[in-house]
């Protein structure tokens, strides 16, 4: 479901953490063309063979001939020059970045005109761009029907009363929810497999929304590792994922646990930190 026309530019914050790392790679390759050798490395081939002149003198065209020993001295050459290359592009695209980001238009600004909105306006406007709020208020409209408990199933509830499988789940809900990421428990999700016609339902734990990226993330607990009928089973279901095109760490979050390695909240917050804020 489309919930608005065009979502909020992640552009920006982008730019500037890689003219950021650009600078950095700037600087290192300035510190380490100062220890390297004077000069630059013509490579000639003859006869199939490769042969490597160091070339000291500019306008020089021959270079002395480096032998087989001294092929160091050809890397170090080959590196710097390289080294050379790569600054003078460094420093194109750092230009680049910096002119676009002091550009007059920003690419916030057309979200930012329905923000700046009274809310007396707000409600009167149907904005191509919702604010973050809206957005999330939009996405939990959505109504599913889970899978169904068993009479015997354990009684786990999250302090919102949702009824869940394990306290593991409890857990991770109790975080997701700590950190204001929606979700959506065993959001029913219809995958085909690679050698067979028909579609098959299964029920993902968890479908978390990052709200400013806009990006849906499944979220599998894997809770009994330790128990081998139940690895393959896991196998299997991270195939169906891969299968469908929904890779880990690409709209798919993992988490697992065993008998002797239990659920650690920390981990739960880095990979809530790292995909869904």
């Amino acid at each position: 479901m489309k919930i608005e026309q065009l979502k909020p530019a992640q552009s920006v914050a982008e730019l500037e953490q890689r003219l950021k790392d650009l600078k950095a790679i700037l600087q290192n390759l300035k510190k380490k063309n100062v220890n390297l050798p004077q000069g630059h490395l013509k490579v000639a081939t003859k006869q199939k063979r490769k042969e490597f002149y160091h070339i000291k003198e500019p306008g020089c065209s021959r270079g002395i001939y480096i032998p087989k020993a001294q092929v160091s001295l050809a890397a170090q050459l080959a590196q710097k020059d390289y080294n050379l290359r790569l600054a003078g592009l460094v420093e194109k695209e750092i230009g680049a970045i910096e002119r676009f980001l002091k550009s007059t238009l920003k690419l916030t600004e057309i979200s930012h005109l329905y923000e700046g909105l009274c809310p007396g306006r707000q409600a009167l406007i149907t904005p191509v761009t919702l604010t973050n709020a809206q957005y999330a208020a939009e996405w939990k409209k959505v109504s599913w029907q889970g899978k169904v408990f068993s009479d015997d199933a354990p009684n786990y509830f999250t302090s919102n009363n949702e009824r869940m499988r394990s306290k593991s789940e409890v857990i991770i809900a109790e975080t997701l929810q700590r950190y204001k990421v929606p979700y959506r428990y065993e959001y029913p999700l219809n995958l085909k497999r690679a050698a067979e016609a028909e579609q098959v339902t299964i029920y993902p734990d968890f479908l978390c929304l990052n709200v400013c990226t806009r990006e849906e993330f499944f979220w599998e607990h894997f809770g009994m590792m330790d128990d081998p009928e139940y690895v393959q089973r896991t196998i299997s279901k991270l195939s169906l994922y891969i299968q469908n095109g929904i890779f880990p760490g690409r709209g798919l979050i993992i988490s697992m646990e065993s008998g002797t390695e239990h659920l650690d909240t920390k981990d739960l917050e880095r990979l809530i930190k790292n995909y869904l804020i």
